[in-house]
Formats: C-alpha cells, sequence, structure tokens
C-alpha cells in the first residue's frame, strides 16, 4: 500500500498455510484502506496454474500477491505468470516459498525483479548470515533455502538448550530451557520467543537479484525488527477470532 498500490488480487494455495499467507497480506493491506478484488484458492495437488494465473492476468489491479507452497507449484505459479503476461504486468509480492533458492535454480532469470517476504535472505550482508551462507555453499554448492536454514537453526537451539540447562531437560523443562537460551549469533538473527512459544525477529523484503557471479538470491530492501505473530494487532483480539480460511481472509 505504501508502494501506492490501492487494489489487489491474491492467490494461494487452498489449505492452512495458504489461507494464513493470504490472511497476512489481506489483513494489512485492507487495513491501510487497500480493496481486494479477488482472492483464488488453488488446490496443494495442482499441477497446472495456467487456469488460475489467466484470471489474474485478466484483473485490472495494482498488485497481486501470491502463497505459494514451496513445491512445484511455486515453479509452476512463475511460470504461468511469465506465459501469461502477468510478470510484466504488474507488480507481484509473494511470500517466503515463491522464490526460495531451489525455486530460483528451476525458473531462473523469470523470477529477476519479484519481491516475496520472509525471515531469511541469503543475500543479506548480515555477518552471522553471510557467514553461515558462505560456509553452506562451501560445502554443498549451493546457495542455502530457507528450509536448509531452519533446520540448522533448530540445531543450534537444541545445542543452546542443553548447554545453558544444568541437567538433560525434558518436554516442558526443554522448552522453558529453550526460551532462555542464549542466542546470540543465531542464524535467524536477533530473535526472542514470545508468550506463546512462537518466534518474534526480524523479517525481511526481498528482491530476487543477481549476485555479482550471476547466481541468482533474495537481497533485503527493507527489514522489520522483532516482528510477531500478532503483527501489529492485540493478541488477545487476534485469538479470537476464527483461525484463516477461505470464509475468514482477514482480521479486519
Amino acid at each position: 500500500y505504501d508502494e501506492g498500490h490501492r487494489t489487489a488480487a491474491t492467490i494461494c494455495v487452498d489449505y492452512a498455510f495458504g489461507w494464513e499467507s493470504c490472511g497476512g497480506f489481506a489483513s494489512a493491506f485492507l487495513d491501510a484502506g487497500g480493496t481486494i478484488a479477488k482472492q483464488l484458492w488453488y488446490p496443494g495437488d495442482a499441477t497446472d496454474l495456467s487456469s488460475y494465473v489467466s484470471q489474474l492476468a485478466a484483473l485490472d489491479v495494482d498488485v497481486v500477491f501470491a502463497g505459494t507452497a514451496g513445491g512445484t507449484d511455486s515453479s509452476n505459479f512463475v511460470r504461468s505468470a511469465k506465459d501469461f503476461g502477468l510478470l510484466d504486468s504488474v507488480p507481484i509480492i509473494n511470500n517466503c516459498c515463491t522464490t526460495d533458492q531451489f525455486i530460483l535454480q528451476d525458473v531462473g532469470d523469470m523470477a529477476l525483479g519479484l519481491t516475496s517476504v520472509s525471515m531469511f535472505a541469503e543475500g543479506s550482508d548480515d555477518p552471522t548470515t553471510a557467514d553461515f551462507v558462505s560456509a553452506y555453499e562451501e560445502k554443498y554448492g549451493a546457495l542455502p533455502s530457507s528450509y536448509a536454514l531452519g533446520m540448522y537453526a533448530t540445531a543450534q537451539l537444541v545445542a543452546a538448550t542443553l548447554e545453558g540447562a544444568s541437567a538433560k531437560p525434558t518436554g516442558a523443562d526443554f522448552i522453558s530451557a529453550a526460551k532462555a537460551a542464549d542466542l546470540s549469533g543465531w542464524v535467524w538473527g536477533d530473535a526472542t520467543f514470545d508468550d506463546q512459544g512462537n518466534m518474534v525477529g526480524p523479517v525481511y523484503v526481498r528482491t530476487v537479484a543477481e549476485r555479482e557471479d550471476g547466481t541468482l538470491w533474495n537481497a533485503p530492501i527493507k527489514t522489520y525488527d522483532a516482528v510477531s505473530q500478532f503483527w501489529t494487532y492485540d493478541p488477545a483480539a487476534y485469538l479470537a477470532n476464527p483461525p484463516f480460511s477461505q470464509e475468514f481472509t482477514s482480521q479486519r
């Protein structure tokens, strides 16, 4: 909305992950004063998104939000968006998965310039991120995806929890110890946990760009620090609402 977009359409995978992705976008966009002209939902096992993307291409909107699941649907969406001219006619904002590393390696330059939002940006110059990306690439010959980072971060958290505990914690004791663990140097960045045990940390607006050697990666263009699962909403009011679904599409 801050970029001048006033009307939007969304396309998201039709299960909880997609509902949450679209729900987050719709809540913030509507609260800012925008209008959502159309929302499309595709099944998780869809192998062809052309019928959905063609509908988006026929709309007169300022921006499209795509919440793909990060599998072949993400690659299929980018290819269909290229085939139907959507990539060249309207800005597309994506969730984390549409431009994750293994998708970029599949679709190549078609993804250049796509904007996405994620808690990981492999093109960040943050020293902790840069060190992780460099070490991963040296070992595996490719840039890490957000899934690779998530698994490594989990291992870091487990190690920090065990190192900070006087005895080997289990169950609820482990969760309490994890919340109190020293997370300095965590690859997720400057992060903590909220009362529900969900992470509060930086979120990046990213663009797909070429590294000096021509490799595609997600470079951060804006950072929001200390973002919780509730964004700017009151947690009690947020939790009093139903979960996001096709029927409940925003917190507004």
